[in-house]
């Protein structure tokens, strides 16, 4: 079964489990602090109402972007922390099948896109939706969505 298979069947629990994955293993390839996401995924694991801790994390996540980021990493590397940023600004506030959905897919393939954007052997390979390889970090991320 494909990816987009899984993420079309899956509940809104693992819609959002998905997503929340996707974020976790992005931010450490941003040196970002790997606690921030623990709140929402014990929101996820009691059932509890996650929109406090979404603004918590997307308030502390901002220490991440902007000028810092840019110049640390390059253009590359401020990508990313922009996709990054933007994955979790639209995680939708209501966990529901039909608004987790769509949040679920974009972090998939963004997700795919900040492994590309700082895998070093990424340079002139080919993009992860073609039929050839992609490179290690790109397969190792899909390996990972698709288990």
């Amino acid at each position: 079964m494909s990816l987009e298979e899984r993420i079309a069947r899956a509940d809104e629990r693992g819609l959002a489990a998905s997503g929340l994955a996707c974020l976790d293993r992005c931010l450490p390839l941003l040196d970002g602090d790997e606690e921030l996401l623990r709140p929402l995924w014990g929101s996820l694991a009691d059932g509890s109402d996650w929109s406090a801790p979404l603004e918590k994390a997307r308030g502390a996540l901002l220490g991440l972007g902007g000028e810092e980021a840019a110049g640390a990493g390059g253009d590359g590397h401020a990508e990313a922390v922009r996709l990054v940023a933007h994955m979790l600004d639209t995680a939708p506030a209501e966990r529901t099948a039909e608004a987790v959905r769509p949040w679920a897919e974009s972090c998939s393939a963004v997700s795919l896109r900040v492994h590309r954007l700082l895998d070093p052997a990424a340079e002139g390979a080919p993009d992860p939706a073609g039929t050839e390889d992609p490179p290690p970090l790109v397969a190792a991320e899909l390996r990972r969505q698709i288990t």
